[in-house]
């Protein structure tokens, strides 16, 4: 399967894996559990994907099968990542609870897979260290938060004209975005309460 090793994707980058797998959690019964969770680039699954966007999404996907997805934002204080050759080793800790993951990235040679991995950890590294804080600012915006929530709700936001600004996502950052929350059990809660809370400001 011919596949490019690394590129640029929308707002963010892409690289090509060769290899995916989540490995089990220390104390599960069935210690083999962690090889039969391994996923491979190939012909009849298709090509895995790691994506990092510029909105700080990070995926991992398999044609239309999506194996990993979360924010990077705050990831410092809960993502765990080591280099290893092509490989990346991820523990994550959310609560009482951890799991980890593991990748192997594909490239023409030895050397080239080595270098699309460091490029990955170098990229992560945004994320998981203070410099991402500190390199941050934010413009001052004078529109009142009520206003705002007011303009939403009744799918008027352009009406606030240039004064309120927001990125927008592109065509393919939108799409794994949305991806991620369709996938997601408590995404229609979540929605529902974001429009209370929206509700309420526009009252006060």
């Amino acid at each position: 399967m011919a596949a490019a090793s690394s590129g640029v994707v929308g707002q963010g980058e892409e690289w090509v894996l060769q290899r995916y797998g989540r490995l089990g959690t220390p104390g599960e019964k069935n210690e083999t559990s962690a090889q039969r969770r391994v996923f491979e680039t190939n012909e009849e699954s298709g090509i895995i994907t790691l994506s990092i966007l510029n909105t700080g999404q990070f995926f991992i996907s398999q044609g239309h099968t999506l194996l990993e997805g979360f924010s990077l934002i705050s990831a410092k204080s809960w993502l765990k990542v080591g280099k290893n050759s092509d490989c990346l080793l991820f523990g994550t800790k959310a609560k009482d609870e951890s799991r980890m993951f593991r990748v192997q990235f594909n490239g023409e040679s030895k050397e080239k897979a080595q270098e699309n991995c460091d490029r990955c950890f170098q990229r992560l590294q945004y994320y998981l260290t203070d410099q991402n804080e500190s390199s941050q600012t934010f413009r001052e915006e004078r529109i009142h938060v009520a206003q705002v929530a007011e303009s939403m709700l009744s799918q008027r936001v352009n009406d606030l004209g240039t004064t309120y600004q927001y990125p927008a996502l592109s065509v393919v950052e939108l799409g794994s975005f949305l991806k991620l929350c369709l996938l997601d059990k408590d995404f229609p809660a979540f929605v529902e309460a974001v429009e209370q809370e929206l509700n309420k400001l526009t009252q006060k």
